[in-house]
């Protein structure tokens, strides 16, 4: 393990770039767990409880299952979707200037971090497509 450690501070130090590479992952990876996290407590707030008023006009879930069942669908829809989109984004990246890519890639995470904050519901279709294509976006960025 001391070998490995040693090999890779070498490395690093031979190389600059890699330390800013780690750091960019780590970010991103942070972004995704916070992301997730978030979309569990939005989908939360939806359910309906007796003793406090819903911040919203209606509160369309009943308990806890049933938004854990919409968090499940949003996740499944998102893997499946990743399997058919992160190869051609992979081949767009291997085409096009990097500088197009990351702006395109922040400008649609932009795209559909506004549409997010315009649901009004969890469980309508429109939701699960804004909601697949923010987990998308943010696995593509």
């Amino acid at each position: 393990m001391k070998n490995l450690t040693n090999l890779v501070v070498k490395q690093l130090k031979r190389k600059p770039i890699l330390t800013i590479c780690i750091i960019g992952a780590s970010i991103t990876r942070l972004i995704s767990v916070l992301f997730c996290t978030y979309l569990i407590l939005w989908i939360n707030t939806f359910i309906k409880r007796e003793a406090e008023k819903c911040p919203y006009a209606v509160c369309p879930l009943k308990d806890t299952k049933v938004a854990k069942d919409i968090y499940i669908q949003i996740m499944c829809g998102s893997a499946l979707l990743s399997c058919v989109v992160l190869p051609i984004f992979g081949k767009l990246c291997d085409v096009f200037d990097p500088r197009k890519i990351i702006s395109l890639a922040f400008l649609s995470r932009c795209v559909t971090t506004y549409l997010f904050y315009l649901l009004k519901e969890p469980q309508t279709f429109t939701a699960f497509i804004v909601c697949v294509s923010m987990v998308l976006t943010t696995i593509g960025e």
